[in-house]
């Protein structure tokens, strides 16, 4: 918390996928193959801000401001990585988020 009203929230995530093989299908002549999704690393913070807060109906609102950061690894097919997958993306999101009893609802879009 930076006061009573503001918060910022920051964290920093990885995953890896590991290697499948699937069935046959026609897509792939009948054969079976093996896929991998690409990993995936992301870094997101917030800005936050308790717009409104009712202690009696346990009701609170907040408004909020993320920054978002992705990248995407390529996809693999039979070890071989896939064209058209992968990459990153940079993106701001406002939104607000409402808390009632233990339940939360949030609404934001990305930019």
């Amino acid at each position: 918390m930076l006061d009573e009203r503001w918060t910022l929230n920051f964290d920093v995530s990885n995953l890896w996928f590991q290697e499948n093989t699937y069935d046959a299908d026609p897509a792939h002549g009948g054969e079976k193959f093996t896929g991998q999704f690409g990993d995936e690393f992301r870094v997101n913070t917030a800005l936050i801000y308790k717009a409104y807060t009712n202690a009696e109906a346990r009701f609170r609102l907040d408004t909020l401001v993320e920054l978002n950061y992705l990248h995407l690894g390529r996809d693999k097919e039979d070890g071989v990585a896939e064209s058209g997958t992968g990459g990153e993306i940079l993106y701001v999101m406002p939104g607000v988020r409402a808390y009632w009893e233990h339940v939360s609802f949030a609404l934001g879009v990305k930019l």
